[in-house]
């Protein structure tokens, strides 16, 4: 169904950005001076090459015969999941082996981004995770019952940078219509989707996230139907000390950037999230207690807002 202008433009595309997580890898394998590299390795390269090629290239090449959005939104989604999957693990073998973690969290509210999502609520989350892919669930339930939030997060890991999709299913009580996990039409859907950059050298203490919201978040119409996408960001810079066994200090700066939904879509820049946080862990054998403390200040809404929360990690 493609023509050849479409044909040669997707398959030009596919294979600039498989080269291009290829040769990132490579260096990023690379020790000094590249001595001893994979590049050595002709045909392990070009096997990897091709690999990536196929798996990314199925999908991305089935993007263009659709010409309905959620469709090719839904194959877009599957074709990044499909190309982190592709990409060699970090040192992936005996020395990093697939793992599987949980924890369970109460915190006495859930805060995000300058605002209060909800009271006490009950925070379990389930991760998976083999060389550098992490594939997250967790979830926001408070005790309440008036809301209910269950995440996904897929992210991989190359030095200090981390790659993030997340989808964020959200889901209020006083919603009239039938709850659809599956439903991702853009009038009914209550999925949003966020693409996730982060930098957290381990030689400076601080961290860097930039957040951008590409489905889900619409600037809404005068009659109260979903516009278009607001491709909405939040940028957010952390830095901390760490005092040992004594825990973190962390001080952290939120702002929204371009229209969106933490100053209802009125302006282009707010700082909307001021935190200082207090983080620690105890381990008791096998297990660990995590717990903390924060203090939010909100400028942009000029409110404030404490926060504390205990839980098992295993």
């Amino acid at each position: 169904h493609l023509d050849s202008k479409e044909s040669t433009l997707s398959l030009f595309s596919v294979l600039a950005c498989t080269y291009l997580f290829n040769i990132i890898n490579e260096l990023a394998s690379c020790e000094a001076g590249c001595k001893g590299s994979k590049f050595s390795d002709n045909r392990k390269f070009f096997f990897n090459f091709f690999q990536k090629f196929l798996l990314s290239g199925l999908f991305c090449l089935s993007l263009y015969p659709m010409k309905d959005a959620v469709n090719r939104f839904r194959a877009l989604f599957c074709a990044l999941l499909i190309l982190l999957f592709a990409l060699p693990p970090q040192g992936a073998g005996a020395s990093n082996p697939f793992k599987v973690s949980g924890t369970a969290i109460i915190e006495s509210a859930y805060l995000w981004r300058g605002e209060k999502v909800c009271e006490v609520n009950f925070n379990p989350v389930l991760e998976a995770s083999v060389g550098g892919f992490t594939a997250q669930a967790f979830a926001y339930l408070p005790f309440d019952g008036k809301y209910k939030e269950i995440d996904l997060d897929f992210f991989y890991t190359l030095g200090p940078w981390q790659l993030h999709v997340a989808d964020y299913f959200i889901r209020f009580a006083d919603n009239p219509a039938p709850e659809n996990f599956f439903d991702y039409r853009k009038q009914s859907t209550n999925h949003i989707l966020e693409g996730i950059l982060c930098y957290a050298p381990q030689t400076v203490p601080i961290e860097a996230k930039w957040f951008t919201f590409f489905y889900g978040d619409w600037i809404p119409e005068p009659d109260g139907s979903r516009g278009r996408t607001s491709f909405s960001s939040y940028l957010e810079l952390t830095g901390y000390h760490d005092f040992g066994q004594a825990g973190r200090t962390s001080l952290v700066l939120g702002a929204s950037i371009l229209k969106g939904p933490y100053t209802a879509y009125t302006r282009d820049f707010a700082l909307i999230h001021s935190e200082l946080r207090y983080t620690n862990s105890i381990e008791a054998g096998g297990v660990k207690l995590p717990f903390g403390v924060s203090w939010l200040l909100n400028p942009y809404a000029r409110a404030v807002y404490m926060n504390a929360w205990v839980g098992v990690s295993f």
